[in-house]
């Protein structure tokens, strides 16, 4: 990795056992803001010898805090405020008359489900009284003369 330049190092950034700082992502690297904390050398090449310090967030909490006491000699950066977010319009759903709408949608919804079913059961049913058709004529036809098989029951006292 190439060296970083003094102009691109972050202001807090600081050696451990000697005073200067080591251009190349190191143990021996701190941040003066949190000296407790180990400083990861991936953290290190991106933001404190990378030249997008502004963007840590450490170095964005301390812009208007007094150092801590241990460190002399440092005066703090200063940081640009972000600007403001753009105005948005809110989403439809959070805008104040949709969930009235909403309701609105859904009992209309309801009732007309209520009036289907109810006009497709009745064309489903049946009316009450039925309509029977007319009953036949009877016709007189002499029923023919069957020949009985056994003998015909008598009426007598049976006898010994």
């Amino acid at each position: 990795m190439p060296e970083a330049s003094e102009s691109r190092m972050c202001p807090y950034l600081r050696g451990r056992r000697q005073s200067q700082v080591q251009p190349v992502p190191s143990g021996e690297n701190h941040c003066l803001v949190t000296a407790s904390i180990h400083l990861p050398r991936t953290q290190q090449s991106r933001y404190c010898l990378g030249g997008h310090h502004k963007t840590c967030a450490r170095f964005q909490r301390q812009n208007n805090q007094p150092l801590p006491t241990y460190v002399t000699g440092v005066t703090p950066a200063a940081v640009t405020p972000s600007p403001p977010p753009p105005p948005l319009t809110p989403l439809i759903w959070r805008r104040p008359w949709f969930r009235t709408l909403m309701r609105l949608f859904f009992i209309v919804l309801i009732a007309g489900l209520v009036v289907w079913g109810w006009h497709w059961q009745q064309q489903q049913v049946q009316p009450r009284w039925t309509p029977r058709p007319p009953l036949p004529t009877a016709l007189s036809v002499p029923t023919p003369v069957i020949d009985t098989l056994f003998q015909s029951p008598s009426y007598s006292v049976p006898g010994p």
